[in-house]
């Protein structure tokens, strides 16, 4: 029986730094992705997006922050108005693609 029980116990240890190997080179490569204001330097974070409507003759962008900080219902609110906006826009040729 004591047999069988260290074999379950170095199965367990083998299995657990195995886990933590694997936790250890995911914790590893996620330090060294880019963050937000690498790859988007020129934009303020919370309350910052960029929307796009894109039709048969071009694609109309904005960049939009909506100055809400980081009160995430006010920033998806405002997200949505401002989108929907464009889409009415493009689709009544107000805005020129």
């Amino acid at each position: 029986m004591s047999q069988r029980l260290t074999s379950a116990a170095e199965r367990h240890s083998r299995a657990n730094r195995r886990i933590h190997a694997k936790q250890d080179t995911v914790s590893r490569f996620s330090e060294n992705l880019p963050t937000h204001k690498n790859i988007f330097p020129n934009t303020a974070g919370s309350g910052y997006v960029a929307l796009a409507v894109a039709s048969e003759s071009g694609t109309k962008k904005i960049d939009l922050n909506t100055g809400k900080g980081t009160d995430r219902e006010q920033n998806m609110l405002a997200f949505a108005i401002h989108a929907l906006k464009l889409v009415k826009e493009v689709i009544s040729g107000q805005s020129k693609i």
